[in-house]
């Protein structure tokens, strides 16, 4: 799969504009290599369907090399439907992908089964996803089909990480296919919202199994996203225009519809989304809060000193808009908190999180990922023992 790399597979619903991007190519798979008549094609049913798109490229110029739609059915099926991959690319895992996208979707439902019509020479494919062939062969725009279906609860798991995006309006979201209801990471950007940098580092956690929110914190100007020039002056002007309060009522919203069902969630912040993280995780009663250089913790001192969850801020030395002695102050804040920790690290100018960034320490980094990580973990195993029954209920 190097060949293909970077891939994004995103989730999109039957009125985002970009399904045209879909229909294209559907068009060159089905009408115009495979003679499907047009009417049979555009069937009307879009609109009410998921549709995954598998796309190749760097930002900005990224194509569809696959897409695929799943239509509910009643009760406890949905079937994936228009399932194309761009000539070329067939058996290079592009479906494979494509497909574990839209068996994750039917879970996100509570579907138990996935079905389709299969044409005759895609069946071993599909056999080889777990999927079992019943019925006899019909004919669908001329071409012999067999029906096919796989119950979601056997189906073959496993294999490098299938990641699903989708736009919210309000947030993106990054998660795997594959949900093993890991905690989920609510993740507050700086002031140039969700640019590539951050969503590198969303998916950079989705890969191991957490879902990640990234909200939009300024949704009435989310662009541009770039860190130099007048890009830069736009971004300081938001921020200096930012309604804390009505900010944090929107993320607070975020990480409730993130931990819908009992996952827990924490939260981690990137430069202005630092102190942002620690607000939301009080706010709405998170397992953790996380940031990276991240500003302003120096003007709630008091504040901090009342936090008992836990808490992992994260410092550059050589960061001139955080001196040493503000980090000093915030440490002494949090003395009585045993489950904090401030860590300064050495070398690391502002930005040192942010990949992309120039100030970015790939070291530095990547302590503040493995910190978040152990905090996913500890939040996951602390909420599987709540869920489990007391010795007491288990004799009864």
């Amino acid at each position: 799969m190097d060949a293909l790399s970077p891939l994004r597979i995103r989730l999109l619903q039957g009125s985002d504009p970009d399904l045209a991007l879909a229909l294209a190519l559907r068009r060159r798979v089905f009408i115009e290599e495979q003679a499907v008549p047009e009417a049979e094609e555009v069937d009307g049913r879009d609109p009410q369907c998921s549709h995954i798109l598998v796309e190749q490229g760097p930002e900005g110029g990224r194509e569809v090399i696959g897409c695929a739609r799943l239509r509910d059915l009643d009760g406890a099926s949905a079937k994936a439907e228009r399932v194309a991959v761009r000539a070329g690319l067939r058996g290079a895992g592009v479906g494979r992908r494509l497909m574990r996208a839209l068996e994750g979707e039917a879970r996100r439902w509570g579907k138990a089964q996935v079905e389709l019509g299969a044409q005759l020479e895609a069946l071993p494919f599909y056999g080889r996803l777990g999927y079992v062939a019943d019925g006899p062969v019909f004919m669908d725009a001329g071409i012999p089909h067999r029906h096919m279906h796989v119950d979601l609860a056997a189906a073959p798991l496993g294999g490098d990480p299938v990641l699903v995006e989708r736009h919210l309006g309000v947030a993106w979201e990054v998660r795997p296919a594959e949900d093993r209801g890991q905690a989920a990471l609510l993740l507050l950007p700086s002031i140039f919202g969700a640019d590539a940098g951050t969503m590198e580092l969303a998916r950079s956690f989705a890969e191991t199994g957490t879902w990640v929110r990234v909200p939009e914190l300024f949704p009435a100007a989310p662009g541009p996203r770039a860190v130099a020039g007048q890009a830069l002056q736009q971004a300081l002007a938001r921020m200096a225009a930012f309604d804390r309060n009505e900010g944090l009522e929107r993320i607070v919203g975020q990480a409730a519809a993130l931990g819908e069902g009992g996952r827990p969630v924490g939260s981690l912040g990137i430069c202005f989304g630092g102190h942002l993280a620690v607000l939301a995780a009080e706010a709405a009663g998170l397992a953790f809060a996380a940031a990276a250089h991240g500003g302003g913790f120096g003007r709630m001192l008091d504040r901090l000193s009342t936090l008992s969850l836990p808490l992992s801020l994260h410092f550059g030395a050589e960061d001139p808009s955080i001196p040493p002695d503000e980090v000093a102050a915030v440490r002494a804040a949090l003395v009585g908190n045993p489950r904090a920790r401030v860590l300064l690290h050495p070398g690391a100018a502002h930005g040192f999180a942010h990949p992309g960034h120039p100030a970015f320490q790939a070291a530095a980094s990547a302590a503040v990922r493995a910190a978040v990580r152990s905090l996913l973990h500890q939040a996951a195993a602390s909420a599987a023992s709540k869920a489990l029954p007391s010795p007491s209920a288990q004799r009864a």
